[in-house]
């Protein structure tokens, strides 16, 4: 992208750094709340499994439920990668804006001199 003077530039390094921090704090909070919402469906679970008495016997209905949270376990775990893989992805497009942004800023700098 061309622009047309150094200010114009430095202007929309900022606006995507900014976005960028935004975009990362987003994930975050959606990671959070999406652990949480498993984490309350395994609790669901396993008070289910409570009621049915302690212990359960094997039956369908438990064989379910434990297949079940093996498959919540499996989401959470697939959840964090796929985050940690997106989070690494935003951190290093940011280094990279905030290099860019300090080299421009200090062209512009030495430019003015």
């Amino acid at each position: 992208m061309e622009f047309p003077h150094i200010e114009d530039k430095i202007r929309f390094l900022e606006e995507c750094i900014t976005e960028l921090e935004k975009q990362l704090r987003l994930r975050e909070e959606q990671r959070e709340q999406f652990l949480l919402e498993i984490e309350e469906k395994v609790l669901d679970i396993r008070n289910e499994m409570y009621r049915l008495g302690d212990p359960i016997p094997q039956t369908p209905l438990r064989t379910a439920l434990e297949h079940e949270i093996k498959n919540l376990e499996r989401e959470r775990r697939s959840t964090e990668v796929e985050f940690w893989r997106d989070v690494n992805e935003l951190r290093r497009d940011l280094r990279q804006l905030k290099k860019e942004y300090r080299s421009v800023r200090a062209g512009a700098i030495w430019s003015k001199k």
